[in-house]
């Protein structure tokens, strides 16, 4: 839907689930409604989402759901807007997109007031995928990505669609709350050869008790993180989003977590990589983080 709306030059914005299903006054929800007044609000499950439905005004709005209709609220199924015959002017609508055009509206946390819209242009999301995901991270097409952060994020977006899309890479998505337990065990089903975190995750998947002897799939190439945070905090750290591409003993086994503790007070680090390397086993390093902006990478002279 979302890929839709841009391909319509129809700026989607999407908004964090905890504003419809945790809040008991859906202030923040109704607040962003009235902000950008959508002509079309769309849900995953019509019932989950129905006390947040009748919270807002939908009088002249369209409403869409994937899963489930909500009773008493009329909408129309996604998968009959799929299903829809594509005309000349899906065509005519992308050959009209500029590098100025809006693609997404993203929404800051609201941690010091009510949320704040960010435009993003279709070159901005072009910009990062082209410098970042590859000039960076060298994503390729036999990569598959796991991002802990969603798409309503600035940070999930790029991981998990438009920098996938810029090589056709696959992704994984999870609905779910990103807790070790869950991103350990999608680690193991999907086996992703690039996992997008946060650093209080990786301090978290560090340090779960239980999730001690879980290793993080077969293919891990790369660990990336964004956020800023002192490195005693979280396995991985970056100013934005910078890469730490973690290397093993070479050990085809389980990876010996509890080795990437500090040795005494000192920061938690990954051993650094090149970004082809096989990440079997993470071990105690110095933390390495490049960018397009501070070549030479480190260990490459080039």
């Amino acid at each position: 839907m979302t890929q839709a709306a841009m391909q319509a030059r129809l700026p989607a914005a999407p908004v964090s689930p905890a504003y419809s299903l945790m809040s008991q006054d859906h202030l923040k929800l109704k607040y962003l409604f009235n902000l950008i007044k959508p002509a079309v609000v769309m849900v995953q499950d019509g019932p989950s989402f129905e006390k947040a439905l009748r919270a807002i005004d939908l009088a002249g709005i369209t409403v869409v759901h994937v899963l489930r209709p909500c009773e008493g609220i009329k909408s129309v199924a996604f998968a009959e807007l799929a299903a829809t015959k594509v005309t000349a002017d899906v065509g005519n609508s992308i050959a009209k997109i500029t590098p100025e055009t809006v693609g997404k509206l993203l929404f800051t946390s609201g941690s010091t007031g009510m949320p704040k819209g960010v435009r993003h242009l279709h070159s901005n999301l072009a910009a990062t995928a082209e410098t970042y995901a590859k000039q960076v991270l060298g994503i390729r097409e036999d990569d598959v990505g796991l991002s802990a952060a969603k798409l309503f994020f600035a940070y999930g977006l790029g991981n998990a669609l438009t920098f996938p899309m810029s090589v056709g890479a696959t992704t994984v998505l999870n609905s779910e709350r990103p807790t070790p337990a869950v991103m350990f065990a999608l680690m193991n089903k999907y086996h992703p050869s690039i996992f997008f975190g946060v650093p209080t995750l990786f301090a978290a998947m560090l340090n779960d008790e239980a999730t001690k002897t879980q290793s993080g799939g077969d293919r891990l190439r790369v660990c990336t993180s964004a956020g800023v945070c002192g490195l005693a905090g979280g396995a991985a750290a970056a100013g934005g989003a910078a890469s730490a591409a973690a290397a093993s003993s070479r050990r085809r086994s389980r990876p010996r977590r509890r080795s990437c503790r500090p040795r005494s007070s000192g920061p938690r680090t990954w051993t650094c990589a090149s970004s082809t390397s096989r990440i079997l086993a993470p071990a105690m390093g110095q933390l390495c983080t490049w960018s397009p902006l501070t070549y030479p990478r480190p260990g490459t002279g080039s």
